[in-house]
């Protein structure tokens, strides 16, 4: 078989099993923060989301990861310049949870017709194969507390800071922290949760 043909095959296997990924590489960090977001309305109440960040966290537990503003979903890093390891996954069902990583929250999310994995400012963005509906998003982290002991992360080659969020169809709950352990996950949620 040629390789591309079993790419494709891999890929389509891939696509109709349990765990789909949906994005996998580096993203660029630029305030400590990116985004995934839905259609147009998103993209528009992001304008207000970044005048007052807060917003994104109101009535929640978690300042690591803000969905109250619909279709919208801001998550703090640790990395506040340069890059880091991220992996988007679907799975048809909840997750196991990994004991690897030091931050970990939930949210609910409503995605629509275009739901997109997207960077600071004029930054990339990432379409994702992700269909309408109402999903359980989890946000794990670990490495964050690396930016903040001096490493500048624009010098390095690899990412020090990894992230995975991982999706699940589920009807809206209030969201949960799971675990904090790193010291900037802990700062960043006391930060977003004052007031």
């Amino acid at each position: 078989m040629h390789a591309s043909l079993l790419k494709f095959v891999a890929q389509e296997i891939e696509r109709y099993c349990i765990m789909r990924t949906l994005y996998e590489g580096e993203l660029q960090i630029d305030y400590g923060q990116f985004y995934i977001w839905t259609d147009e309305q998103a993209a528009d109440a992001y304008g207000a989301a970044f005048d007052n960040v807060k917003r994104t966290f109101a009535g929640q537990s978690s300042g690591l990861c803000g969905a109250a503003v619909r279709g919208l979903l801001y998550f703090d890093t640790g990395t506040q310049y340069g890059t880091i390891g991220a992996r988007v996954v679907v799975t048809d069902a909840e997750p196991d949870l990994d004991d690897s990583w030091e931050d970990v929250v939930e949210v609910s999310y409503q995605a629509g017709e275009e739901t997109s994995l997207v960077e600071w400012g004029d930054g990339d963005s990432y379409l994702l194969d992700l269909a309408a509906g109402e999903y359980r998003v989890r946000y794990a982290a670990r490495g964050r507390d690396q930016d903040d002991e001096g490493e500048d992360e624009e010098d390095t080659e690899e990412p020090v800071e990894y992230i995975e969020i991982t999706i699940w169809s589920a009807p809206a709950s209030a969201d949960r922290v799971i675990r904090i352990t790193s010291e900037h996950g802990a700062a960043m949620n006391a930060q977003w949760l004052s007031s």
